[in-house]
């Protein structure tokens, strides 16, 4: 039975694995290529995904693989991700709790969250993100986008002790990854926290060897590492430094959508430092950028020089415009507000979503449960209530034959009488007394069956002649009775052969219960394993080396 059942594991086993080569999930082709773009095309890749216009039909590993892919393109072109957070919430359904892609989900719905200002949750997320990926040692990359997230947010709340820390962990995690964009980031980022913590030579430091590293390598953050330097040079008095940072700034960045905020830079710091001339210059060329917020600041500087060099009817102009920017900036913000708040509060109907799903699930199992311990209890009582009618029929043959044995006892008891006066009254019938002498073995002999045939009708004896047709190959798989098994069984020996035991303890005194109840077995006819079986051992060795030691306490 035992390699029957091993065999069919086995054929289970490799019916299973010819299953799984069989059904192996096939990755959507557009999500294959957009992997394949991320790294060097990422704004192509955004767009391939925003052109696949319904996920139906995929996959949920490809939904999560799309939600992850979606979010990573956003982010890195910019782009809110807002838009992402309900695929973030499919994704991290679907992944397991300790997949590096559940981190990575983690990773995203933590930017999300402080997207929308829930800066404790999104903490929290970043921290589950870090616990999973510390079990992957060699997911640097990663492990640097957490640590670089997580000095941003403390460096939001001005933590910058904390956050300093999670920037050189970045440092060290994006080195190791040996991903110049994300390390050049880091190290700014180091910078600048060092300047919140005070430490302008360290910040020096680090701006410069990250510009040291863009020049080099990547020319993508030549702007804003130009731009961090320049501030750090105004705030220590060395303009001519500042203004050549500040130029070059513009430079690499003079095609891009953003240079015009390099202009604004450059107009802010001449104005800060009375030179009102070159202040306009710039200033008037700010004005015309694309982003709402540098236009608003760019006309409001300009309101503030006209109104210092007294052209009231200018300063009125640009006074005029910065508000009607400054309200444009308003409505915005509002608006702004109103979206984070209806994500807030999907999220939040979400969560309360996937809460009465979870206690629903917990009240099912719950009447499962309730319905599973009825219907043992009822079982239970069954099997009780058997085993109460079993030993009440046990009870009623018991007193039966008792009553079987005082009579037949009494009989023997007149037969004796009955001898005994023959032997007295007439020595010469020697053949009735023989035969009388016969009919009281037989009698015994009846004695002995019946007290043997009520014992073989105990529930007990049944459970020991089943244990004695057990293989005797390996002995450590031989059942023996238990403890509480081994004392019924003498409580029933001791009721069932009771004058045998008598007579046994009357002519050998020395005799202990183990003893007695070996002879009582004996007498029974169970062979030398099931007496041994019934003493908790499992080699009828155990039964020859007693008997032999019974010899010296019966002579």
């Amino acid at each position: 039975m035992y390699v029957y059942i091993k065999q069919l594991g086995i054929v289970c086993l490799l019916s299973w694995l010819g299953l799984s080569c069989t059904l192996q999930r096939t990755e959507h082709p557009a999500l294959r290529q957009a992997g394949y773009l991320m790294e060097e095309h990422a704004d192509s890749a955004f767009l391939l995904l925003k052109s696949i216009s319904s996920l139906t039909g995929m996959s949920p590993e490809d939904k999560a693989g799309y939600a992850l892919l979606l979010a990573e393109a956003a982010d890195k072109n910019g782009y809110s991700l807002l838009p992402c957070d309900s695929l973030l919430n499919f994704a991290l359904h679907v992944y397991h709790e300790e997949a590096k892609e559940h981190a990575i989900a983690l990773l995203y719905k933590g930017k999300v969250q402080q997207e929308m200002e829930n800066y404790a949750d999104a903490l929290k997320s970043y921290r589950m993100a870090l616990e999973i990926l510390s079990a992957y040692p060699c997911e640097f990359y990663w492990k640097g986008f957490v640590y670089n997230m997580l000095g941003g947010l403390y460096g939001k709340q001005n933590l910058y002790a904390q956050a300093k820390d999670m920037y050189v962990k970045a440092c060290y995690n994006d080195s190791l990854a040996r991903h110049n964009r994300h390390f050049i980031s880091s190290l700014s980022n180091l910078g600048v926290a060092y300047i919140g913590y005070g430490n302008i030579d360290s910040a020096f430091i680090c701006q410069q060897r990250a510009l040291q590293l863009s020049l080099s390598t990547d020319s993508f953050l030549l702007h804003s590492l130009y731009g961090n330097i320049g501030d750090l040079c105004g705030r220590t008095g060395r303009n001519s430094i500042a203004i050549i940072c500040l130029k070059r700034a513009y430079d690499a960045c003079r095609l891009r959508e953003d240079s015009l905020q390099c202009l604004w830079n450059l107009g802010e710091f001449y104005y800060n430092n009375g030179q009102l001339d070159s202040a306009l210059y710039y200033l008037n060329r700010s004005k015309e950028a694309v982003d709402i917020h540098i236009r608003y600041l760019s006309f409001f500087d300009l309101y503030a020089i006209a109104k210092q060099q007294g052209n009231v009817e200018k300063a009125l102009e640009y006074l005029e415009i910065s508000t009607q920017l400054e309200d444009s900036i308003y409505s915005t913000n509002v608006a702004t507000e109103l979206e984070k708040k209806t994500y807030r509060w999907n999220a939040d109907a979400q969560v309360r979503k996937e809460q009465f799903k979870a206690k629903r699930r917990i009240y099912t199992i719950a009447m499962i449960a309730v319905v599973l311990l009825l219907v043992i209890v009822i079982i239970y009582q069954q099997i009780l209530k058997n085993k109460k009618i079993q030993q009440s029929n046990y009870k009623y043959l018991l007193q039966k034959l008792k009553q079987n044995l005082m009579d037949m006892q009494q009989n023997i008891a007149q037969h004796e009488e009955v001898i005994a006066e023959l032997k007295q009254k007439q020595e010469s019938r020697v053949e009735e007394i023989e035969e009388k002498e016969r009919a009281i073995e037989a009698m015994k002999m009846e004695k002995e069956k019946l007290r043997n045939w009520l014992f073989r009708q105990s529930a007990l004896y049944t459970k020991i002649d089943k244990l004695a047709n057990q293989q005797k190959h390996h002995k450590e798989r031989i059942a023996v009775l238990t403890n509480a098994e081994q004392r019924q069984l003498r409580v029933i020996i001791g009721q069932i052969y009771a004058d045998y035991i008598e007579q046994l303890h009357t002519r050998y005194p020395k005799l202990n219960e183990d003893d007695v109840l070996l002879l009582c077995l004996q007498l029974a006819d169970l062979s030398p394993f099931a007496i041994a079986l019934c003493f908790g051992n499992n080699d009828a060795q155990i039964v020859a080396q007693r008997k032999y030691r019974m010899k010296s306490k019966m002579e």
